[in-house]
């Protein structure tokens, strides 16, 4: 592998110490070449705005707080002010009322969650301070997803997502091959609960949550169920996530 000068992601470089010398381990790092060899930079200014136009409107949105229901769900009304913000909906054929029957922006608002921009508080959704100072600055939203988009922990879920989201980025079709994937899950020593080896369907789960946030950065090329495929901007938010400049 040839020297390349980043600080890779805790998750991934963990992943391919486990796997040198493998044929799982050669495939990443091809790919981890590849993603650093996209000299492209992050955009800038209004493309910025662009890019992290549905951040901005959900958190802008949720600035003052919004009470969610007793189930804990978004209300209908603040679905339907937020569906329109999001690329993961133009597609979406069904009615826009209930949370839990627009997946796609249930999964928009938990990674808002999950990256810290946004928390529940006593039964209502409020902005975080990370998410404040990020809705006035784009680059600073940016920049705070990136250090978040692969969860902190080195457990199943981390792990997959940060093998998904190299796929995702250097694979000629910006999709990941879940098969693939969950080999390498499998030579990582994960197994299912039966003692089995992991199998595509176990990888999809992560994969749903990574094009709940990807495909609502910038402009997707394919949003629907089987053709989900993120933009370029999506595709530098992973580099800039996956790798940070020495």
């Amino acid at each position: 592998m040839r020297y390349l000068p980043y600080r890779i992601d805790p998750r991934l470089a963990w992943a391919l110490d486990e796997l040198q010398g493998t044929k799982a381990g050669d495939n990443l790092l091809q790919r981890l070449e590849s993603l650093a060899s996209i000299a492209q930079p992050r955009p800038e200014g209004p493309a910025l705005d662009v890019a992290l136009g549905a951040h901005r409107a959900v958190i802008g949105i949720a600035a003052s707080g919004i009470r969610l229901t007793q189930a804990g769900y978004l209300p209908p009304a603040m679905v339907r002010a937020i569906a329109p913000h999001l690329p993961t909906m133009d597609d979406w054929i069904f009615p826009i009322e209930r949370e839990v029957h627009a997946q796609p922006v249930q999964r928009f608002r938990e990674h808002h969650i999950e990256v810290g921009l946004l928390r529940k508080a006593s039964g209502s959704l409020m902005i975080t301070a990370a998410g404040r100072r990020a809705l006035g600055d784009s680059t600073v939203l940016w920049g705070h997803i990136a250090a978040r988009l692969v969860p902190s922990r080195r457990k199943f879920d981390a792990v997959a997502m940060a093998i998904i989201l190299l796929h995702v980025a250097t694979a000629p079709s910006r999709q990941p091959h879940v098969y693939t994937i969950a080999e390498s899950m499998t030579a990582l020593g994960w197994r299912q609960s039966t003692g089995g080896p992991i199998l595509a369907r176990d990888v999809q789960w992560p994969w749903n949550n990574a094009w709940g946030a990807l495909g609502c950065v910038g402009t997707p090329v394919g949003t629907r169920a089987l053709s989900r495929i993120v933009g370029q901007d999506a595709v530098l938010l992973i580099r800039d996530a996956l790798l940070v400049k020495d």
